[in-house]
């Protein structure tokens, strides 16, 4: 019987499944966020009400955009939509057609902190560690960001989340869109934009220069700046550029880091927020004096790297996440090591009747992209032909939830509620809670909105003051309707319901005559469903329509410009639920639901034996007949074509419900891998020798082995033939792999990316005959990549030592009993596991593997053998070797590694199975052999007395059996050593950097 307490996400719940708690976490312009416990789980969550001020301006495009995204994205440092809450009032008399009104709630994961409200409490001091761990964890989540095509453009610290256990979210994604070009990668930047944007993003605060200067056609860049400002806030605990408008904000950033020019800057002055400046009086930048005593050497040019001026030539999240900052003393701390701490938001640490006045609110989401008459800072012109009274003196908008500063009735303040935040130096004073920095009392209101589309920069140099702003009249009433291209929107505007709707909706023969594989596109479970669109629909004449928008990322929204719809869907009468496509409707952007046709044999199921319950679920979840037939049959070796789960269906899969890859990732990384015992006989090691000894230069390995006392110790990197799984046969995957390591389908190719290897050199393993112990753990679980296309990257770690007495009772013991087995994977955990992946502890050698895990491969055609070899572009060495060695590894060569290896994947053994089912031209060579190699060639080269500390390596491109392998390799700096290997091409397929002690 299934579990009650664990529902799959369909969409949505109702409130009632939630108590809701009197008190009040925080309120936007759009939301108020109340905390709740959830009845079902009993998990503490917080629930965002999604406020409709106006019932004319239809669903609020801001939370239309935040629930379509957080239910694509799924990473730890990314706020997660856990679902969405339904709560239905009664029937309003006024309502038409008798229907009830919805309220709908966006359910997430409770925080108790945000960053804004931490760096505005006086209890709460950042360390060094704790800032770079903050830091290390925000870049991960952007770079998941950009990975997957996608701009946050509103980064600030109250965007960011952390809880009591360390770790740190990415909320608000009122302003995320999808961008086109490429991603960005190591060392090239953050790209090249290919399309326009609009640059009416991000809070003033932490808004770019080019953004101030209205580019529009701009790169993930913005958002590391807004890195760099949260960076520099956490030491300055406070906002480092205040700018009171935009154009004052341009002022300051100039001032912190110099005036722009061609080589700082190059093309600024073309921006059309220059107005005709072409020069700007010099200016040094006083970022030196500014952060030079508070932050360290590395620190300040991480700082500088983020905010540099050129967009061009920012860091991205890549390159940053490298940066020498986070490998120099102190190190990063463990998430779980920072201290826990009383909840606080932005709100606890501000004056709820000040607040208004101080951190500017974000664009609003309803003038994102209006065209040529798009107005900034918020400002809204409405058919009263003057500014909504809510965006003259508004509290931030995006903000995360806060704690009201009274709380519920009978409730006890915070500790720390009366006292006042110390100023940026010397200790706490009496008075307000307000920090030193925040004593400021000249007025804050934001300036008026512009109109013409402009930021102006006023040509006025700096040495001549900070420029004034004289107050703008409001546009003329005609600005309201005047059309336009929108350049950014991809939310459409909605239409009103035509009276036709009703008999659009009712149920329908579907039962048609054409073909079945002709049909439209399945529902896709990322849009939020559309039942309130009646009487809630605004009128026809929204000026920020998305007429030129990129589709979001896994296509789920249909791009109506740019994307046509096939010819056909319009003449063919719709489905349940599938609006005609010749209607206002299709202005809405997006597919609506199309629920699956029923087939005959469906129906003589239901008149001959009843429903089929399980088969109704697998079809509302996407999977057709076939894909249940399939991934239920044994899978023969070359039956794992990608018929398997054809058209993304396990896409589908972990899309619809947003929690799987959540559960996915928490069962491996809590799977309980059986420890690995093997003597440690030097037989094995002396074999692996005999199978290097033809392919390495100058090696003469003696024919029979003779003993050694001392021990000899267990040779680098040969503890690769050591603790390797033995496992039957009839348990290995139908690809000979191991079990224990995969995710199951649709993830069903297994590839080596990589690892880590450190060895102990103070307490190194011996070739003795006495019995080590291997205890494997998976450390980490993230997916990326595209729809149809998502790569599953898992990292397991391996810690190899001595086995204890008990140890070895117990693995005979664990023979004959399943809890045996349980205790002793317990017993060695305990002995082995560190939360430090770099901590020895009593282990002698510490190895990550980085395995990916793809789909299945398309099948090249039987007329064109290597057709499923993909053209990828070519990385060339960025060293001049010092020496090199090239060998043709052989079948003979690949055989034996797998033998010795007790590895049986048929990528390295059948070549059958490589080109019929991997799509490659050749079986493959080894990752692990490559590594191999390296080292024992390393070894050659090192001076008498020197031995490898670490080594870390990257799997880049393949390598094939019958085709030459160039090793290489070169000394960097001292102690440390670049090594690669080389294809036929002369493109980089191993990549490995080595440290010698």
């Amino acid at each position: 019987m299934a579990d009650p307490t664990q529902r799959r996400f369909r969409g949505s719940a109702k409130i009632s499944e939630y108590e809701v708690m009197p008190e009040k976490l925080g309120e936007g312009t759009f939301g108020i966020v109340s905390k709740a416990i959830s009845k079902r789980t009993g998990r503490t969550v917080a629930l965002k009400k999604i406020l409709m001020h106006n019932e004319k301006d239809g669903f609020p495009i801001t939370a239309l955009r935040e629930v379509k995204l957080l239910k694509m994205l799924c990473h730890p440092n990314i706020l997660h939509l856990d679902e969405m809450a339904v709560e239905r009032e009664a029937v309003d008399a006024k309502a038409k057609n008798g229907k009830k009104r919805a309220t709908l709630y966006m359910v997430m994961p409770y925080a108790e902190h945000d960053l804004s409200g931490m760096l505005t409490n006086p209890s709460i001091n950042f360390s060094e560690p704790q800032i770079k761990c903050y830091m290390q964890q925000l870049l991960e989540g952007l770079r998941y960001l950009h990975d997957s095509h996608i701009l946050h453009r509103d980064m600030k610290a109250a965007n960011i989340l952390i809880s009591n256990s360390g770790i740190l979210q990415i909320a608000d994604f009122g302003l995320a869109r999808h961008y086109d070009g490429s991603t960005p990668q190591p060392g090239a930047g953050n790209g090249e934009a290919v399309r326009d944007y609009t640059s009416l993003v991000v809070t003033r605060w932490y808004r770019p220069p080019e953004l101030l200067l209205t580019l529009k056609r701009y790169t993930p860049a913005i958002d590391l700046w807004g890195v760099g400002c949260i960076f520099g806030e956490m030491y300055e605990r406070k906002p480092i550029l205040e700018g009171r408008t935009d154009v004052d904000q341009c002022v300051k950033i100039f001032a912190l880091l110099g005036s722009p020019t061609e080589q700082t800057m190059p093309g600024w002055s073309e921006l059309p927020g220059c107005e005709g400046t072409r020069e700007w009086d010099a200016v040094k930048g006083d970022i030196d004096r500014r952060f030079g005593q508070r932050l360290s050497r590395e620190g300040l040019a991480l700082m500088k790297e983020l905010m540099n001026l050129d967009w061009r030539r920012r860091i991205n999240a890549i390159d940053a996440l490298q940066h020498s900052y986070f490998t120099t003393h102190p190190l990063p701390s463990r998430p779980e090591d920072i201290p826990k701490y009383e909840d606080s938001h932005e709100l606890d640490s501000r004056n709820r009747g000040r607040e208004q006045r101080r951190q500017p609110p974000a664009p609003a989401g309803g003038d994102v992209g209006m065209g040529p008459d798009e107005h900034m800072n918020g400002g809204s012109y409405n058919e009263r032909h003057r500014y909504d009274d809510r965006y003259n003196d508004r509290a931030p908008r995006h903000q995360p939830y806060a704690r009201e500063r009274s709380g519920p009735p009978g409730s006890q303040p915070h500790r720390y509620d009366d006292r006042r935040a110390p100023p940026p130096s010397g200790p706490p004073t009496n008075g307000s809670r307000r920090p030193g920095w925040e004593q400021d009392d000249r007025p804050r209101n934001l300036p008026p909105a512009p109109y013409t589309n402009g930021h102006p920069l006023p040509p006025k140099p700096l040495s001549q003051g900070p420029p004034s702003v004289t107050s703008a009249p409001p546009p003329p009433p005609q600005a309201v309707s005047r059309g336009g291209p929108a350049v950014d929107t991809y939310i459409p505007a909605y239409s009103r319901g035509d009276s036709h709707d009703s008999a659009r909706d009712r149920d329908r023969d579907r039962r048609r005559d054409y073909d079945r594989n002709e049909r439209p596109p399945p529902r896709d479970v990322d849009l939020p469903a559309r039942s309130y669109r009646d009487v809630d629909a605004p009128p026809p004449t929204r000026s920020y329509r998305d007429a030129d928008a990129a589709p979001p990322p896994a296509r789920s929204y249909r791009d109506r410009d740019r994307e046509p719809e096939p010819r056909g869907y319009a003449d063919e009468p719709p489905a349940r639920g599938y609006r005609d496509r010749n209607s206002q409707d299709r202005d809405r952007g997006y597919r609506e639901d199309l629920l699956p046709l029923r087939s005959d044999r469906d129906a003589g199921r239901e008149r001959d034996g009843g429903r089929d319950t399980h088969r109704e679920r697998d079809r509302a979840n996407g999977y057709s007949d076939r894909d249940r037939d399939i991934m239920a049959a044994p899978t023969r070796l070359l039956q794992l074509r990608p018929t398997i789960l054809s058209h993304g269906i396990a896409t589908r899969y972990l899309r619809r419900n947003q929690s799987s890859f959540t559960d996915l990732q928490h069962s491996m990384t809590t799977r309980k891998i059986a420890p690995i015992f093997e003597d440690l006989s030097p037989q094995t090691s002396h074999r692996l020798a005999i199978t290097l000894a033809d392919y390495l230069p100058d090696t003469t390995p003696p024919s029979l082995l003779t003993p050694t006392s001392p021990a000899q110790t267990l040779p680098i990197p040969h503890h690769l033939v050591y603790f390797e799984p033995t496992k039957p046969s009839s348990e290995m995957l139908p690809d000979g792999t191991n079990p224990d390591q995969s995710p199951g389908p649709p993830f069903t190719r297994r590839m080596w990316a990589g690892g880590r290897v450190l060895y102990n050199q103070d307490a190194p393993l011996t070739l003795s005959g006495q019995r080590g112990v291997c205890a494997e753990f998976i450390r980490n679980v993230d997916v990326k990549g595209k729809e149809g296309e998502e790569k599953l990257f898992v990292r397991i770690e391996r810690r190899l030592a001595l086995a204890s007495k008990d140890e070895v009772e117990g693995q005979e013991a664990a023979v004959k009993s399943e809890q045996a087995k349980l205790d002793l994977h317990h017993r060695v955990r305990q002995r082995l596991w560190r939360d430090d992946d770099a901590d020895f502890g009593p282990s002698a050698i510490l190895e990550t593997r980085n395995i990916v895990f793809l789909h299945p491969a398309a099948a090249p055609s039987p007329a064109a053998p290597g057709a499923g070899d993909k053209k990828s572009k070519i990385l060339r060495p960025t060293h001049k070797p010092t020496w090199s060695h090239t060998i043709l590894p052989d079948p003979k060569l690949l055989f034996r590694f797998s033998a010795l290896t007790f590895n049986a994947h048929a990528i390295h053994l059948d070549p059958v199975y490589c080109r019929e089912v991997e799509g490659h031209r050749e079986r493959l060579f080894h990752g692990p052999l490559s590594f191999v190699f390296m080292m024992e060639m390393l070894k050659k080269q090192l001076p008498s007395g020197k031995r490898i500390e670490s080594v870390e390596y990257r799997n880049l491109a393949p390598l094939y059996c019958g085709e030459e392998v160039k090793f290489c390799g070169t000394e960097t700096a001292d102690g440390k050593w670049e090594v690669w290997t080389e294809t036929p091409d002369g493109g980089v397929a191993v990549k490995g950097s080595v440290v010698v002690a």
